[in-house]
């Protein structure tokens, strides 16, 4: 039970891939990437998106707006798991330690990903997630 667990002193030695999926909302995934990079106090990570194929001007304007992010066009829409796996693929063929799925309409809390490590630091290897909160009323868990 996450109540329990004891916070670790945590060093970001733990490599993670941060996985968005596109499409259509650019606009979204730029504000996340953002506040991922502005809020999160953890260091050791890399964002890669897959933009789905969407039939707009996202991947032009995640590309103008995010320069330095790798950002995957497909040339269909496989949908919002398959998108993931390609990140889950990327992360196990470059020796990630984790991945981290967000859908890209999400604001991170600045300690989310280091709660979450020293979960997995705490607990050893399972499953987490982080707790989604209501957007309009940040005080009541939505999912979680």
């Amino acid at each position: 039970m996450l109540s329990k667990i004891k916070l670790i002193k945590l060093k970001d030695s733990k490599k993670i891939l941060i996985s968005l999926v596109n499409w259509l909302r650019f606009d979204d995934t730029i504000n996340c990437v953002n506040r991922i990079n502005r809020e999160l106090k953890y260091s050791n990570y890399l964002i890669r998106i897959i933009d789905s194929n969407s039939p707009n001007s996202s991947f032009k304007e995640l590309n103008s707006n995010l320069p330095s992010m790798e950002i995957i066009f497909l040339k269909e829409n496989l949908g919002y798991a398959s998108g993931h796996q390609i990140n889950v693929d990327f992360a196990i063929k470059n020796h990630f330690d984790a991945i981290w799925i967000l859908n890209s309409d999400l604001e991170i809390q600045k300690l989310t990903l280091t709660n979450l490590i020293n979960a997995w630091n705490a607990e050893g290897n399972h499953i987490f997630g982080s707790v989604t909160l209501k957007s309009k009323s940040p005080d009541i868990v939505d999912f979680g």
